[in-house]
């Protein structure tokens, strides 16, 4: 029942092994690598610039007399009052330590994410490319708001009737200060390709009456507001222009969802028909030079295609995809296994 109905128990333990293998690798490296075997502590390194404020922020909830979020001053960038609230509720039980909060932070994206991809795409190799093409290692550095909402919005995939939607939104803003302007642009693409538009189309032929009917004609002849004689309507724009970076959209194509898969990806949305998530894929990257949080994002539909281009794919595609994937899944541990060491202070 449930998300995995229908799912075979081979293919999920499957999955759970992949995650299992990943999330304690990860682990595994990270103590062989500095050299302290077993030392939570070490952990510290991944700690994000925003981690401290959402621990403190959690902490009150649990644990108020621990927590310094009254300290933080009110012009600090991340303030503690402003958080939406869910991803510090979940959080609560793990942060009466540092080394517990992260290490439910990385069993987040290292298990609960790869699960509810593989319950979007039903493919039991998901999880795999979700390690290996996604740049994971980074990820797991700064695993809190965001992740919490990109999560979220894969369940609009996963649960499909209105009213689940409708309960999904309502976490997005609970989950990040910017989740419902996220979720109801998700939520208008998968009901634009959703939607049998062309059974409307009758009701745009005025016919003898030279009047709109139906469904469009209510729409049409709706009205929104009226103005009084002589009143008119101002808008004020604030004097703000989104600055788009070349060089974000390129790290987007190279890390989070690096241009092999993401065409492999397209190509598997296309075959799925999944318009919705192609448009999401395309337009994360095309955002991914507004913000880097939607680096996660495009990763995230890189992941969900790449897995419907497997399922699709003869079997010398599938073989290039699974080794194109542990290719990549070496390349980003190298890169990550230097960066680690630098932090560590192994090397200069």
């Amino acid at each position: 029942m449930g998300i995995f109905q229908g799912r075979n128990n081979k293919a999920l333990s499957f999955v759970f092994f992949t995650c299992l293998l990943f999330t304690g690798g990860f682990f595994a490296h990270h103590f062989v690598i500095t050299n302290r075997l077993f030392d939570l502590s070490s952990l510290q390194i991944y700690r994000g610039n925003d981690a401290y404020v959402h621990r403190e922020r959690a902490q009150e909830i649990f644990f108020p007399y621990l927590s310094e979020c009254g300290n933080i001053e009110a012009g600090a960038v991340f303030n503690c009052s402003n958080q939406p609230p869910l991803f510090h509720v979940l959080a609560a039980p793990f942060v009466y330590r540092d080394e517990t909060f992260y290490f439910f932070s990385l069993l987040f994206i290292g298990v609960l994410i790869p699960l509810i991809l593989y319950a979007v795409t039903r493919e039991p190799w998901t999880p795999f490319f979700y390690f290996t093409v996604t740049n994971f290692f980074y990820i797991g550095r700064n695993v809190l708001t965001s992740e919490l909402a990109m999560a979220l919005v894969l369940l609009f995939f996963v649960f499909k009737k209105p009213w689940q939607h409708l309960v999904i939104l309502y976490l997005l803003i609970l989950a990040h200060p910017h989740g419902f302007y996220l979720g109801l642009g998700v939520l208008f693409l998968i009901y634009l390709f959703k939607v049998k538009w062309w059974l409307f189309f009758p009701s745009f032929l005025p016919g003898c009456s030279g009047q709109f009917k139906g469904v469009v004609g209510q729409v049409v002849n709706t009205e929104l507001f009226s103005l009084g004689p002589g009143q008119s309507l101002q808008v004020q724009v604030d004097a703000m222009y989104p600055v788009f970076k070349v060089g974000d959209w390129l790290s987007t194509l190279f890390w989070n969802s690096p241009l092999p898969f993401f065409l492999i990806g397209v190509w598997g949305f296309v075959k799925e028909r999944e318009f919705a998530m192609l448009f999401l894929l395309v337009g994360s990257v095309f955002l991914a030079g507004l913000t880097w949080r939607f680096n996660l994002l495009a990763g995230l539909f890189c992941v969900v295609g790449t897995s419907f281009a497997y399922k699709h794919a003869p079997k010398r595609l599938k073989r290039f995809i699974l080794i194109a994937a542990v290719l990549m899944g070496l390349f980003q541990l190298y890169n990550f296994s230097w960066e680690i060491q630098k932090l560590a202070g192994l090397i200069c």
